[in-house]
């Protein structure tokens, strides 16, 4: 009894203090989320149940309390020097000088890579210390991505869920075909074909965007069939399941990140010129190398490896190049808005350099319109996409 209580005769309110306590993320699980949603929601931890194996989270916004066992604790990495990246929550980078360790979570696996192998060792021992851990070797596969260790670098594949695709769609046995989009089709939101269940159209668009993370070569290709989900037609199933067909005669194909010691950022930019039958829109296409490996810039700057010179931007459109470099090139420039003038600026203040590159030679074109037979087997190789490894 307080002494609050003894001379009042009721217990003091408490309604409002507030707990603190280390900032935690617990997993939502798949059955309580639609497809858009956080993975985790932010908690604060107060300690551990006593009856569970579970830890003890405080809601600060229904102020209720909540025992779970997935819980991701941004406090304990941080105190031993991580620093939590800004584009992706769950990636967390430590630097010493040259080397780094990187370190990605994922509801209660966790995965770790660098360049220090005395970085590994330390992290390992800290982290088996701290929790009840397993360390199970270098990553095979994660999330439906097959990844495979090699002397001379990392092949990672989606094999085995392209073959569980053709199988969903009765298309195990289809003939196979060299490219996923017919050169010079033409599709449209009002088309007259028959109409196909809107389900079943959805349900394969949806199984093709999830492959393109190792499959850039049907970036395209599921991009334009995923433009007609609302009303499909026959002729729009006909497009997609093409795509199908190109993956039956590709199904061992992946992308190729060799070890290199060439930082140098390059990309590679294309847009056609109104494509879309239905809102005339252009489709704009880009892709970034470190070395001669397709690579994520946006994250370059917090693993450490920020380009103190500039990044060079490769196109094939020489007004395009003129424009941003001078800026009287044609005096009717002069109406174009100042906020679609932001390439301007960045070549001005040498964050990046603008050069030519010839159509034929041009990576992004694969991203941005159907290609002949020979000029998309020659930038799918330009994307380290292989089967041999």
């Amino acid at each position: 009894m307080t002494p609050q209580e003894a001379w009042s005769g009721r217990k003091p309110r408490i309604a409002h203090l507030r707990v603190f306590g280390s900032k935690a993320y617990a997993h939502v699980p798949d059955q309580t989320r639609s497809k858009l949603d956080d993975r985790s929601k932010p908690f604060i931890f107060i300690g551990y149940d006593s009856n569970t194996k579970g830890y003890k989270l405080y809601d600060p916004t229904s102020q209720k309390t909540m025992i779970s066992r997935d819980v991701e604790i941004d406090k304990y990495l941080e105190d031993n020097g991580f620093t939590k990246c800004a584009h992706e929550h769950a990636l967390y980078v430590k630097s010493k000088g040259n080397d780094v360790l990187i370190v990605c979570l994922y509801v209660d696996d966790l995965i770790f890579t660098g360049n220090n192998l005395s970085m590994f060792e330390e992290f390992k021992k800290v982290m088996t210390d701290e929790f009840e851990m397993t360390d199970i070797g270098l990553m095979a596969y994660y999330l439906g991505v097959e990844v495979k260790q090699l002397e001379d670098g990392v092949f990672i594949t989606q094999e085995h869920y392209a073959k569980e695709i053709l199988k969903k769609f009765k298309m195990e046995d289809c003939k196979p075909i060299n490219t996923p989009v017919e050169c010079g089709v033409k599709l449209s939101k009002n088309d007259k074909g028959e109409k196909v269940d809107p389900t079943l159209y959805k349900s394969l668009v949806g199984s093709l965007r999830y492959l393109t993370c190792t499959r850039p070569d049907i970036l395209y290709a599921t991009g334009l069939v995923s433009r007609y989900m609302e009303n499909p037609t026959t002729t729009h199933f006909k497009a997609a399941k093409r795509i199908l067909r190109y993956l039956r005669g590709t199904i061992d194909y992946g992308l190729f990140y060799s070890h290199t010691n060439d930082y140098k950022l390059v990309g590679y930019s294309d847009s056609d010129w109104a494509g879309d039958n239905d809102d005339r829109k252009s489709t704009s296409g880009y892709v970034f190398y470190m070395g001669d490996t397709a690579f994520t810039w946006i994250l370059l700057a917090e693993l450490g490896w920020s380009q103190k010179e500039p990044t060079t931007i490769c196109v094939d459109n020489k007004a395009a190049i003129a424009l941003p470099k001078n800026p009287v090139f044609l005096n009717r420039s002069k109406h174009i808005d100042t906020r679609y003038h932001y390439i301007r600026e960045c070549v001005a203040n040498q964050g990046i350099q603008v050069e030519y590159m010839k159509s034929q030679d041009q990576v992004a074109d694969i991203f941005t319109k159907p290609l002949k037979h020979e000029d998309f087997s020659k930038i799918r190789t330009l994307l380290r996409m292989t089967n041999q490894v």
